[in-house]
């Protein structure tokens, strides 16, 4: 009987990958056949690729790492520094960290920016995780771009972002004060806003503050109303001139 039901579960799974990769080409063919909207900044942001050719490249890149595995280092997010012009060599090896993972099997894409506090960011995450492995009776898989993304070929990864962030079932959200700063970040949260059906947003995006005292938690909630793209900062400049120029496209 428990064999039986670990292949029903596993059935149920790959109908569930299947069906979200589905939603995802749909969403995909969407953008890039419309000329106007958030949609044309979403086709301009995937460089007008194929969207077959994007989800069979994102099947095969698409990752996640356990909170099990991820509890026992908490120095991959609490190290000094950020992630923005680091030796990708001395990281490299933390790809093997994570494991390949299905569409949909992956419960939280963590959207955070690296100049935010890493420890207050850390006891957040902590707090989420446990919170989620008591309610659902097994630890949280999480794509965490420092262990997900192939530093080795960060190009590559990079294109399928859009995929990624579809894929899984949460948006989570650690923001600091950085946060709306970062065009990254702000990128992230437009690309899973616009690659989710509406009536699914309420569900499946999770804010949360990394914020030493309540002070700074009113500081960090104000930065959500008043930031622009325009006034967002990234590392590599062409990034920036990239997201931009998509950005244009919507209007």
């Amino acid at each position: 009987p428990r064999v039986d039901m670990q292949e029903n579960m596993g059935a149920i799974a790959h109908i569930v990958a299947s069906a979200r990769e589905r939603a995802i080409q749909q969403r995909l063919l969407a953008a890039v056949s419309s000329g106007t909207g958030a949609a044309a900044t979403l086709a301009a942001l995937l460089s007008q690729q194929d969207p077959n050719s994007i989800i069979a490249e994102t099947r095969g890149r698409f990752r996640c790492i356990s909170w099990t595995a991820l509890r026992a280092m908490p120095e991959i997010m609490c190290a000094p520094g950020t992630l923005d012009g680091q030796n990708t060599s001395s990281i490299a090896h933390l790809h093997a960290l994570s494991e390949p993972c299905e569409f949909g099997k992956c419960d939280a894409f963590l959207s955070h920016s690296w100049h935010d506090d890493a420890g207050l960011k850390w006891t957040v995450l902590h707090a989420w995780c446990e919170e989620f492995t008591a309610a659902h009776g097994r630890a949280p898989t999480l794509w965490l771009d420092k262990v997900c993304i192939d530093q080795t070929d960060i190009v590559k990864d990079l294109a399928c972002l859009p995929v990624f962030l579809a894929a899984c079932n949460t948006l989570l959200i650690i923001s600091g004060r950085t946060y709306t700063r970062r065009l990254w970040c702000v990128t992230e949260l437009f690309v899973y806003m616009n690659m989710r059906d509406a009536g699914e947003h309420d569900q499946s995006v999770a804010l949360l503050y990394a914020a030493l005292d309540l002070e700074e938690q009113r500081a960090v909630r104000r930065s959500w109303f008043n930031f622009t793209s325009a006034g967002c900062s990234c590392f590599n400049p062409d990034d920036k001139h990239k997201i931009m120029a998509a950005i244009s496209q919507s209007h």
